[in-house]
Parts: structure tokens; C-alpha cells; sequence
């Protein structure tokens, strides 16, 4: 959405990361008012409304909405799904829109950040539930088809950058740890098993 609102409104050959801030800005904010509006029926939801305006607000959250770290869209789709699952707590038998809805937002949060891959284990005995729990037919194929969404999109998203955790602290270690205070590198390379000319 970014890159295409930058070419509307913005120089098509140089991309304005404001515009990219002020896509966060505008996602947040709709985040954020769907979660004080499915919270509304708390006994206590001025407190949890003043709680989120001000943890939710912090600049250690809000700073990142102007950049391209994997952060924002974390976060913001951690927001939404949120929202929806507190909604769906609220429900005696859940329908098949809200059920939809929270799936599309749980495949957006694993696949924001390889760290969420692992949630895909829980939110899928999530989805287990609103199976349980749906209100017809349509509902129920929903939440089965979700949690076999779910549990793909987890192991894609881990599949998907296997080899670069694995290699990199290997690189590091070598490059970065051993070589520099090596007295003969070289010798330490062929010691590794590698030579000079071996490109990494």
C-alpha cells in the first residue's frame, strides 16, 4: 500500500518513508479503535481504555511505524487479532465473518516475523475451539480450513529462513570472532576446513 500511495502522491523513483510511517499511522489507528470498541463491555473499560492509550502510544512503539523493520506489521497484526479474539471470547457461538476475520489476521501476524512462527501451535488450538464453538456448518469449514492455514503458514514461514539463522552465527563466529585475532588466518581457514579463495 505503501509503495503505491508513493507513486500517487510522491516521486515514483524515490521512495518517501513518511509514506510509509503514515500507512502504519493510519493501520494503527484502526487497530487501535477496534480494540477499545470490542472492549467496550468491560466492567472496568475506561481503566483498559486509558491503559491502552498510553502503553499502545508509548514513542517506544509508535517510533518504529516510520521504518521498514518487520516491527510494525508485528505488531499491528498482533493488534488486530487481538481485537478479534476478544471479540470472539465475548460470542456464546461464533458465525462464519468473525472466524474468517481472525484467521486472515493470525496468517498476517506469523508471517509479519519469523519469531511468531511458533504461535502458529497455539493459535491453531484456538481455531480448534471456535470449531467447536461455531454456530453452523459454514463456520465450523471455516475454522478447520483455518487451522490447517494456520499450521501451514507456521511451517512455510520456518521453512522459508531455515538456512539463514543456521549459517549466519556460523559467519559471524568465523569472521567476525575467530579471524580478526588470528595471527595467521589463512592457516586457521584451511584448520576449518576452507582455504582463502573459498567463497562464502
Amino acid at each position: 500500500m505503501a509503495v503505491t500511495l508513493n507513486r500517487i502522491f510522491a516521486n515514483p523513483k524515490v521512495f518517501d518513508i513518511t509514506v510509509f510511517g503514515a500507512t502504519h499511522a493510519v493501520l494503527f489507528m484502526l487497530a487501535l479503535a477496534r480494540l477499545l470498541w470490542v472492549t467496550r463491555a468491560l466492567a472496568k473499560y475506561r481503566i483498559a481504555w486509558a491503559l491502552m492509550l498510553l502503553v499502545l502510544t508509548d514513542v517506544g512503539y509508535v517510533a518504529y511505524w516510520n521504518s521498514l523493520y518487520m516491527e510494525p506489521a508485528s505488531c499491528l497484526w498482533f493488534l488486530f487479532l487481538l481485537a478479534e479474539s476478544i471479540d470472539l471470547c465475548n460470542r456464546e457461538r461464533v458465525s462464519i465473518g468473525p472466524v474468517l476475520r481472525w484467521n486472515v489476521f493470525a496468517a498476517l501476524w506469523i508471517t509479519a516475523k519469523v519469531q511468531n512462527t511458533p504461535l502458529s501451535i497455539p493459535l491453531a488450538v484456538f481455531d480448534l475451539g471456535l470449531a467447536w464453538r461455531a454456530s453452523d456448518r459454514k463456520a465450523r469449514y471455516a475454522a478447520v480450513a483455518g487451522i490447517v492455514t494456520t499450521c501451514l503458514t507456521g511451517v512455510l514461514m520456518y521453512r522459508s529462513v531455515l538456512p539463514a539463522p543456521r549459517v549466519m552465527p556460523l559467519y559471524d563466529a568465523v569472521f567476525f570472532g575467530m579471524l580478526p585475532e588470528s595471527q595467521d588466518p589463512q592457516a586457521d581457514l584451511r584448520a576449518l576446513g576452507s582455504t582463502p579463495a573459498t567463497r562464502w
